[in-house]
């Protein structure tokens, strides 16, 4: 297998690393690598070598796997990388959420050439960016954009409830129009989720009924109400298990348009945006993915 690695700055200098890569060449594969520094370098790795190699493989957060995966989408043609992921972030939602070994990194590489499966997986955008995951509007994407790197660095997954629980007293509702091909709602809400996956934030379960390759973004949001919206804000931050379901609304489609009278805060696997209109769409099956078998992501 050829495969190039599209390594995290934060961690060239991480020895483990260095040796499961150097394991994976002992095996009889080929590995290039390359680190990134600034926005946009895993979108160049990747688009560079996607019609050269077998797989690009995404080392770090869920914020590099996006990166990667718009590289791979942004070229054309019927011989493309199949998208790899090596979890070195600190929510790794994308990978958890499938089933990809998060805590040996040789079992990472396992998945890669040895058990793992090409899947092929739809891309959602938003306004142009691309995002394979989950996009965050409201409460839960301002939690994301002011947790501390220190913090996270120290806590990893955790820091994001720690910050959550932090700022829950505090949160304002949005006020706006949820639009999709035959759906639309208005009022006051504290937060909503736009997924082509599953979970955010760490692991909190925020639209459990997506699946990467069914063509279609499942979206929820979470109304102010009589104080049950808030009440939900609280448990999801303080119990990772809690599932994004009874008290929301939801909806699937291949489209979503998001209008606020605030500006409001949204995230998309890392990428922070802020505006009052966004519009969202999925394209079925645009790349491939190497999965665990049993990813629970991908439709039976």
């Amino acid at each position: 297998m050829i495969m190039r690695v599209v390594l995290h700055g934060a961690r060239a200098d991480n020895d483990d690393v260095r040796a499961a890569i150097e394991a994976v060449r002992q095996d009889g594969h080929e590995v290039d690598v390359r680190v990134t520094w600034e926005g946009g370098h895993g979108q160049a790795f990747a688009a560079e070598v996607a019609q050269k190699v077998d797989v690009v493989v995404a080392a770090g957060g869920d914020g590099t796997v996006r990166e990667v995966a718009e590289g791979l989408a942004s070229v054309k043609g019927d011989k493309r990388a199949a998208l790899g992921v090596i979890p070195l972030g600190t929510a790794n939602d994308f990978a958890s959420s499938n089933g990809i070994p998060t805590e040996e990194l040789a079992d990472g590489f396992a998945v890669l050439t040895r058990s793992g499966v090409r899947r092929r997986i739809d891309v959602a955008t938003c306004e142009g960016h691309t995002f394979l995951n989950v996009a965050t509007g409201g409460f839960g994407a301002q939690v994301t954009a002011e947790t501390p790197d220190t913090l996270k660095d120290a806590l990893g997954s955790f820091s994001y409830a720690l910050a959550g629980v932090a700022r829950i007293g505090s949160v304002e509702a949005l006020h706006g129009t949820v639009r999709g091909a035959d759906f639309e709602w208005s009022g006051a809400f504290l937060g909503l989720a736009v997924g082509n996956g599953c979970q955010a934030g760490g692991g909190a379960v925020l639209c459990p009924g997506a699946r990467l390759d069914d063509g279609v973004l499942e979206v929820r949001v979470v109304p102010e109400g009589d104080g049950a919206g808030r009440l939900l804000l609280e448990t999801l931050v303080r119990d990772r298990e809690t599932v994004l379901d009874e008290a929301s609304i939801a909806f699937r489609g291949p489209w979503v348009e998001i209008e606020t009278e605030e500006c409001m805060h949204m995230n998309l696997d890392g990428e922070p945006m802020t505006g009052r209109s966004y519009r969202f769409d999925v394209s079925p099956g645009v790349i491939e993915c190497i999965l665990p078998r049993d990813s629970a992501l991908i439709s039976p």
